[in-house]
């Protein structure tokens, strides 16, 4: 008789809430619904730069776009789209503006002569999403096409990596480009699986200089700022302490040749062992285009 008790309170709880539910939502008008919708809708602001594999600028070149914003209709919320292109001026440039809505989709662009690298677009978001694109139109977006004939670019390997901490310089043979040297160093102290603790790891490759291009594939390796190494390191008191250190890397090789290195390693491992991986991708045309193979 108990348990039937118990298992009839459940049931009805559930069914209150549920009711409850419905009336919260029956409580709103259909004005209020549209308004926190427009809210989600903001206006579309975005600055875009299309170069050649050598970065220099490309005009005339239709570039497509797609805004999602959203609506409302009985049944909930929606995104519908909107399509529209607008065309490259002389140096390369292009804007997007006057429409509102959650999120940006730039691609495919379109020129005689020239192919797409990323053929499936770019997306952007605005209204509604943790991280929203911040428009500059000193720094614009860059969008990379490429000759129809061009070569792709050629993966040259995939290493793993798994390292000790503060036993000095590890070496990781790279077929086709040279030995990549990693000097990883962290705190002395063994801290409690969880907590932070200091760590750097320097990063360098015999044979090629190299650029750090941030959490983002880049479509065109930099013209200048290669360095002999790179330094990534992190603070125990630093407020969000990385576990993970994820970054592209831009190499030249003594050779002349431009490629990518796609980097990451876990730093937060009980067993005071390091593990990642790596990605490198070479274009043995000399040209700086890094679209993927």
């Amino acid at each position: 008789m108990n348990i039937q008790y118990r298992v009839i309170k459940k049931f009805a709880f559930l069914i209150c809430t549920i009711i409850g539910i419905v009336f919260m939502f029956a409580w709103f008008s259909g004005s209020e619904v549209r308004a926190f919708v427009r809210m989600q809708n903001v206006p579309i602001e975005f600055h875009g730069k299309v170069v050649d594999e050598n970065g220099a600028p490309l005009g005339d070149v239709d570039v497509k776009y797609k805004v999602l914003s959203g609506s409302y209709i009985f049944s909930g919320p929606k995104q519908v789209s909107f399509n529209s292109s607008v065309v490259t001026k002389s140096d390369g440039s292009f804007s997007i503006g006057r429409r509102a809505g959650m999120i940006l989709i730039v691609g495919p662009l379109g020129k005689g002569g020239y192919r797409d690298v990323l053929s499936d677009g770019r997306s952007f978001g605005y209204g509604g999403v943790p991280q929203p694109h911040l428009p500059d139109v000193a720094n614009p977006v860059v969008f990379l096409m490429v000759p129809e004939g061009a070569a792709r670019l050629e993966k040259i390997d995939s290493p793993r990596l798994s390292f000790a901490w503060n036993e000095g310089s590890i070496r990781v043979p790279v077929a086709g480009l040279g030995t990549l040297v990693l000097d990883p160093v962290r705190a002395v102290e063994v801290p409690v699986l969880g907590e932070k603790f200091d760590w750097k790891i320097g990063l360098s490759v015999e044979g090629a200089q190299i650029v750090d291009c941030g959490i983002e594939f880049p479509v065109i390796a930099p013209d200048s700022g290669y360095v002999g190494n790179l330094k990534y390191e992190a603070s125990k008191d630093d407020e969000e302490w990385p576990s993970m250190l994820r970054r592209y890397i831009a190499f030249k090789s003594d050779t002349g040749e431009y490629g990518l290195i796609e980097l990451g390693i876990y730093v937060d491992r009980r067993n005071h062992r390091v593990n990642g991986t790596l990605n490198i991708i070479k274009n043995a045309s000399g040209a700086r285009n890094l679209d993927e193979p």
